[in-house]
């Protein structure tokens, strides 16, 4: 019984991330349902964690959104492995820019 609850409200998240789409809440609902609600549901797994580490939730409200400017010279030092506020920073910064949802020229994704 609780395996349908659970693919109920795995159904009802996505198709609120569907309709969400283009909108400010878009990037918000994206990044807690996968690295948020998806990792509290496999921590609940105790068994896939006995022999390797847990991983950590993340929330997307205490990751602050740094200065055009600031992402444009992380995005653009793409030989760099991106540390977490910094993979964080480009993600939020490509999915509440106002160019989401329209085809982006990669050389110019970053300058808006």
């Amino acid at each position: 019984m609780d395996e349908i609850a659970n693919l109920k409200k795995e159904a009802h998240e996505l198709k609120a991330i569907k309709e969400a789409i283009g909108t400010p809440q878009f990037a918000s609902l994206v990044f807690e349902k996968v690295f948020n609600n998806d990792i509290q549901r496999l921590l609940s797994m105790s068994d896939m964690w006995k022999s390797r580490k847990p991983p950590q939730p993340l929330q997307y409200k205490d990751y602050s959104l740094p200065s055009n400017e600031q992402i444009l010279k992380i995005a653009n030092d793409d030989q760099k492995i991106w540390d977490l506020s910094e993979s964080i920073a480009v993600f939020k910064h490509r999915y509440i820019s106002p160019s989401f949802g329209r085809v982006i020229d990669p050389h110019t994704a970053w300058t808006d």
